[in-house]
């Protein structure tokens, strides 16, 4: 039997993280990373007890932007598993595992995230559970996302949105407004990679909108950045900047280097597209590549290799060039990642044919081709195939690629 003094501390303990979480507002999200590890043992505590379950698992559901924003998902995968464990009733267990296949998809996990939303969904449907079946379908969207399965994607973030708006207010009306804000920046996000920029640029503004109003400031530059990349698709330079220096500026003083890094490269790549070659040097040359490796992030220092290597192709640096493209190379292979190897493979040969080194060039050539062709979605991947066709033929003018 618990002893009633026990369980008191336990639940005093649980109200004191509520508290410190506050409005999640800069110095909140400061605290809860630094003291993140007594946070998960109060949790761990909170779910031993029957009578303590409910308030942790609404603690746990509270700090998800948290966990979001400092990309803690390996250990947020072990907490909501655990929670589900405790047996919750249905409508807490829809929601424990949207949870689980939102985290799951953000991990890269994608028939494990996709197998947990079509849980959820069937038990919503059982349950009468309209907000999680929303959820549910918003989730199938984010995983197709991932999949690059762009109109599907659209399509459940759009079922979505007709289903929230059938519900009414949630109890948490702040609830309500960030799910707007997340299911209008799928579907700009979903049109921006089908090449639909008007729309984009229209649903992202919309999620922008609705964020600027919460404290969480660290969000409003997630969306910043994505505009200001719909913005360069768009030729709209201008506006690409200035988001990228509004979203530069509220990171500036957080403390998410991870993030941080994410704006510098997308300034570097902005200032590379408008051939200011010394400044995207200086820009991703601010990356702390010994940060990236200690925390694991091999898609970000695939992209400093990829984005340095470019770089010193316009410089007419080549055997940096090599050097970088090659490092790129090897993460995007290890990593699976077929977009983004396809382009890095297409700069590489670029820079052998320059080097005098063709026979190594031209299979890159070919694989990168052949891979870009398997995402007739994808309108970056499709535009890019039919640049890099027009390079390799002049590269190679004798030999017959297939268009």
């Amino acid at each position: 039997m618990t002893s009633p003094l026990f369980l008191r501390h336990i639940l005093a303990n649980l109200a004191f993280w509520r508290e410190q979480m506050g409005e999640l507002e800069d110095r909140a999200i400061a605290h809860l990373e630094e003291e993140r590890h007594n946070l998960y043992k109060a949790i761990e505590a909170g779910l031993s007890f029957p009578a303590s379950q409910g308030v942790t698992i609404q603690l746990i559901f509270d700090l998800f932007e948290f966990i979001e924003l400092r990309r803690h998902f390996h250990d947020w995968i072990v907490v909501l598993n655990r929670a589900l464990q405790t047996n919750p009733p249905d409508l807490v267990k829809c929601r424990l595992l949207n949870h689980l296949g939102f985290v799951h998809a953000l991990l890269g996990n994608l028939p494990e995230a996709m197998a947990f939303h079509h849980q959820a969904l069937a038990l919503s449907q059982a349950s009468d559970n309209r907000r999680e079946e929303m959820n549910a379908n918003f989730g199938q969207g984010h995983v197709h996302f991932y999949r690059m399965e762009f109109d599907q994607a659209e399509s459940f973030a759009r079922l979505a949105l007709a289903q929230i708006t059938t519900l009414g207010h949630a109890a948490n009306e702040k609830l309500d407004q960030m799910k707007y804000a997340s299911i209008y920046t799928l579907i700009g996000l979903a049109a921006h990679m089908r090449g639909d920029y008007a729309t984009a640029e229209t649903y992202q503004q919309m999620g922008l909108e609705i964020r600027r109003a919460f404290p969480t400031q660290e969000l409003v530059a997630k969306i910043l950045m994505n505009l200001a990349i719909t913005y360069e698709q768009s030729q709209k330079m201008d506006q690409a900047l200035a988001c990228l220096s509004e979203a530069k500026t509220i990171l500036k003083n957080k403390n998410n280097q991870l993030q941080y890094i994410d704006i510098l490269q997308a300034l570097g790549t902005l200032y590379f597209m408008l051939n200011r070659y010394k400044e995207a040097e200086a820009t991703f040359t601010q990356v702390d590549t010994s940060l990236l490796r200690r925390t694991g992030n091999f898609v970000t220092l695939a992209h400093q290799a990829n984005n340095l290597g470019n770089v010193y192709l316009k410089q007419n640096r080549l055997a940096l060039a090599k050097q970088s493209l090659s490092e790129a190379i090897i993460y995007w292979r290890q990593l699976k990642e077929a977009i983004f190897l396809a382009n890095t493979l297409g700069d590489l040969a670029e820079t052998l044919v320059r080097l005098n080194e063709p026979a190594e060039a031209l299979p890159m050539y070919m694989e990168a081709l052949e891979l870009l062709s398997q995402y007739p979605q994808h309108a970056w991947a499709r535009g890019h195939r039919e640049r890099m066709l027009l390079q390799a033929k002049k590269d190679f003018p004798h030999h017959d690629f297939l268009e």
